[in-house]
């Protein structure tokens, strides 16, 4: 299994596992969303062109919604570089215009060598809001996934249902 599979799958575990753990929250979680598939549409024109984020948190209720995506890479590559168009201004404008939100919905999970080697962390710190991205580092252990499903209810209290 190629490595950032499993990371995402450790994610999704994880995302599922709030929902299910919280019921009352009444949460949707969906792996691989077409959300986002006519992100690129302009004038009523529809693209083929879209974003796939590895999974969508929708909280029922209020229609607010969390996007994530899930980087995973080794001391080599160019995974930290294409999450960046995530989080620049034009980018995040566009995702809260075409949902109607006052946040920013893009979430970046970073795992691997992304998580652990300073010559990424220290870019981040520079790139995204540290609010936007979690530094998985142990997200083949128990205490790495809690770890994670602290910071994704962190994200549905601050997002989702305390608006």
């Amino acid at each position: 299994m190629r490595r950032f599979r499993k990371s995402e799958d450790a994610f999704h575990f994880v995302a599922t596992g709030l929902a299910a753990l919280n019921p009352s929250l009444d949460l949707r979680v969906t792996r691989n969303p077409k959300t986002l598939r006519l992100f690129y549409r302009e004038d009523g024109e529809t693209h083929r062109y879209g974003l796939s984020p590895e999974e969508e948190i929708l909280h029922i209720p209020s229609g607010r919604i969390l996007f994530f995506e899930v980087k995973n890479q080794g001391p080599r590559g160019n995974a930290e570089e294409r999450a960046y168009r995530h989080h620049t201004m034009v980018f995040s404008r566009r995702i809260m215009e075409l949902f109607k939100l006052d946040y920013h919905p893009y979430f970046t999970i970073f795992t691997g060598n992304l998580a652990t080697d300073d010559r990424y962390i220290l870019k981040f710190r520079h790139h995204i809001e540290t609010t936007h991205y979690f530094l998985w580092r142990d997200y083949n252990t128990q205490s790495g996934q809690r770890d994670l499903q602290q910071y994704l209810m962190g994200l549905v209290t601050r997002f989702l249902i305390q608006r």
